[in-house]
């Protein structure tokens, strides 16, 4: 396992295995800090994409077309968000989307809905979420690649050195048994 051990039975392959293990974890203490860098360049970069998106969006007019409701919340939120249904139309084209109201609100009312370029609903998009998730993810992602190539390596390294040692147990069994 000490593959700087001054033992003298420890064989030249049983060395290399060991520094191939002390490379294994220089890897994975290596990756953390890579992998927040790449998580926090993510967050940054998503942030600015969800910022784009909103200056570049435009405000509609739709209209309530059901009752409000208060959907289930997390233990972390502070009160309920009323949602409704509402219809909106622009340039000949038209869309139905949940949008966040107040608990008075009727079928009929007017609410203003946020649209990007394409027309779509830009909906509840906001840039430090999109961020924090797409570099949570990124982090996430590059860390797994570095462990599992980390294990990989380890596992492939000690399948040949296990190889290699059993073929030289063999082979000096062998010499012993010709001896005798």
């Amino acid at each position: 396992m000490a593959p700087w051990s001054a033992n003298p039975l420890l064989r030249r392959s049983d060395r290399c295995e060991g520094w191939i293990r002390v490379l294994g974890i220089v890897l994975l203490v290596a990756a953390v800090p890579l992998a927040v860098w790449t998580g926090r360049n993510a967050d940054i970069q998503a942030g600015s994409r969800a910022r784009d998106e909103l200056r570049s969006a435009t405000v509609v007019s739709a209209v309530v077309i059901q009752r409000p409701w208060a959907p289930q919340q997390s233990a972390a939120s502070t009160g309920p968000v009323w949602q409704t249904r509402a219809e909106w139309s622009r340039d000949g084209r038209s869309g139905i989307v949940d949008v966040d109201v107040a608990p008075n609100a009727e079928p009929g009312d007017r609410v203003p809905v946020l649209l990007a370029r394409d027309g779509t609903p830009v909906g509840d998009r906001s840039p430090s979420k999109a961020g924090f998730g797409c570099g949570i993810a990124a982090g996430m992602t590059l860390f797994d690649a570095i462990a599992a190539g980390t294990a990989v390596l380890l596992v492939v390294s000690n399948r040949v050195f296990g190889r290699y040692r059993r073929a030289a147990w063999d082979r000096e069994w062998r010499e012993l048994s010709d001896a005798a």
